[in-house]
């Protein structure tokens, strides 16, 4: 019955071959303390590699590679890794990161390496071939009862695990859903004896097949209705618009209600559709860079990136802005007036523009150009940060039901607690704008070096903006006693708070490439960039002590961060708060130095 089983599940494998028809190789080989990962592509088409990272020890290495791999080719990738204070043999774990159909899949190799000493397998395991549909249980039979732990694509998620004396059943999901994939799976176990390692291991295979994704993957409204919705409060801007609008209560918040939900629902629909529309586009354009760029921008918006944004949020945010935007504007926003409001303003342009068929003016001021900034700004990055917090809220999540109190692990977590904080505080800046959080924009980045610099450290642009520092010709190799990494980890965890506890400060105020007003308090008391600080002190650490990034990666950070406070600092001195705040607050990143 399993046989038969099995072979059902390979034919529906096999008949959703089109969802997912990757096929990629992992090997190593390790000389000294440098380890090599060689990809190779057996696939029909070029897969987009996002990023390669091994794990020895318990110490994790990692390369962001964002390149496709063409073909029948094969690259490799070199690691550094340190030493482990123990002979014996250890597990490496290479976890591979590719986007395919707009998912980001994964795939794992374990192998095992020996450190100073040669020691034998001392246990065995077999992991039963294994089809699940959506989710299910598969198991692992072992000659010795003990902590053995299961490999499992990122895509999976172990649920539970129940054990006996020679037995583990391990209960598994899937995250995502439309697709099918074969991936090799791999059980561990690791034990210490008379100062010796070991480690033992065996491979087995998984078929995960999952059901097709629904129509609403990307958000629940169907575009016709938000068409349809645009339309109608068009319409209803146009009415009003002939009303007095500054002198009537009820006209003027309709007006500026109605300017707000016409260019939410034209996101909506833009977002939800982008990714046909530039497909489409691919079979009439046919210039090389226009492919790649546009095949990146196709992968981000369908990816992670974007995923919980309209799984989690687009449609509860809609509708609320729906339901409270109205009564907001006519019992508590009362007093502004429409050239003062940068979307209404847009709104006039955007009923003006006839006017100019008829050689009559169009509508047009400061707060014109500055909502539309605004809106662009605001489109870029809703999505970006409410998908990292709902990601990362997932991963403490899953952390917790986990946790083990060691060293390694308690900073982890306080590291995905910070991103945690700054992604949610950013979310809610980004989605909030109220004189009565005094968080109104007040400015948009005037130049296009400013937006350059800024949207080059961001998906989909990062993706490739960073490849031309990405090569190796110095590599960082230096041997450090072993209490430095420890010491360094802890720095990492510290340079992460100081992150955090700028993002808090600004409190309501923060948004890249915008000036919401300034902020004093925090670390700002000391200098005017702290969380450029941190973070670019963070890659520091890790290409320098962990031998995470190569030099010139290394400088490409510190340049375009450099580059980006510059940038601020000529917009935000166009405010005469901020020209005060320079004379208080001299240094840019590290107090007293720089």
């Amino acid at each position: 019955m399993y046989i038969l089983y099995v072979a059902v599940s390979l034919f529906f494998l096999v008949q959703q071959a089109s969802a997912q028809a990757i096929t990629l190789t992992l090997s190593t080989r390790s000389i000294n303390n440098t380890l090599s990962v060689a990809i190779e592509n057996n696939s029909h088409q070029k897969v987009f590699i996002d990023s390669l990272s091994i794990e020895v020890d318990t110490q994790k290495y990692r390369k962001n590679l964002l390149e496709y791999l063409a073909p029948s080719i094969k690259k490799e990738f070199t690691f550094t890794i340190r030493n482990p204070n123990l002979p014996g043999a250890y597990p490496l774990i290479t976890t591979l990161r590719y986007i395919h159909k707009g998912e980001l899949l994964s795939m794992h190799h374990v192998s095992r390496l020996s450190f100073n000493q040669e020691v034998p397998l001392r246990n065995h395991c077999i992991i039963e071939e294994t089809a699940i549909h959506t989710k299910g249980a598969l198991r692992i039979s072992t000659s010795k009862a003990g902590s053995w732990r299961l490999i499992v694509p990122e895509e999976a998620r172990i649920t539970s695990v129940s054990r006996t004396d020679n037995l583990m059943v391990v209960h598994i999901k899937s995250k995502i859903k439309g697709f099918a994939n074969q991936y090799p799976l791999f059980a561990l176990l690791e034990e210490t004896h008379n100062g010796i390692h070991y480690t033992d291991f065996c491979k087995g295979t998984l078929f995960l097949i999952t059901d097709e994704p629904s129509e609403n993957r990307k958000g629940r409204i169907p575009s016709p209705i938000l068409f349809s919705s645009m339309l109608f409060f068009f319409a209803v801007a146009l009415l009003v618009s002939f009303k007095e609008l500054d002198r009537q209560r009820l006209p003027r918040a309709l007006f500026r209600y109605t300017s707000r939900m016409l260019f939410i629902t034209l996101f909506y629909l833009i977002f939800k559709n982008i990714d046909r529309w530039l497909t489409y586009s691919l079979r009439y354009i046919h210039w090389k860079p226009y492919h790649t760029f546009t095949q990146v921008l196709i992968d981000n918006v369908n990816g992670g990136n974007f995923h919980n944004f309209f799984q989690y949020f687009i449609d509860p945010y809609v509708i609320g802005c729906a339901l409270l935007l109205f009564p907001y504007f006519y019992w508590f926003d009362t007093r502004k007036i429409i050239e003062q409001d940068k979307y209404a303003s847009v709104m006039k342009t955007l009923l003006s523009l006839p006017n100019t068929l008829t050689k009559k003016r169009l509508y047009w001021n400061k707060n014109s150009k500055l909502g539309i900034l605004t809106i662009i700004i605001k489109c870029f990055f809703i999505p970006l940060m409410v998908s990292w917090s709902i990601n990362s809220f997932t991963e403490i999540s899953s952390s917790l039901r986990s946790f083990q109190w060691n060293f390694l692990a308690v900073n982890a977590f306080l590291v995905q607690l910070f991103i945690l904080v700054d992604t949610t505080i950013f979310s809610f800046r980004y989605l909030t704008e109220s004189e009565h959080l005094k968080n109104e924009i007040r400015s948009v980045e005037p130049t296009v070096l400013g937006w350059i610099v800024c949207l080059w450290c961001y998906p989909p642009f990062n993706s490739f903006t960073f490849r031309p520092f990405d090569f190796y010709i110095l590599r960082i190799n230096i041997a450090y006693p072993s209490w430095v990494h420890p010491m360094a980890t802890i720095v990492i965890t510290a340079l992460w708070g100081i992150f955090v506890w700028a993002s808090v400060a600004l409190g309501f105020k923060a948004s890249n490439l915008t000036n919401r007003g300034i902020v004093t308090r925090g670390p700002y008391r000391f200098c005017r960039h702290p969380a450029y600080m941190a973070k670019v002190s963070i890659w520091l650490i890790q290409g320098l002590f962990f031998g995470q990034f190569g030099i010139f990666i290394l400088f490409g950070f510190i340049l375009i961060y450099w580059v980006r406070a510059w940038t601020e600092e000529r917009h935000l001195s166009l405010d005469p708060d901020y020209i005060a705040y320079k004379k208080k607050v001299r240094w840019w990143f590290i107090p007293g130095i720089v």
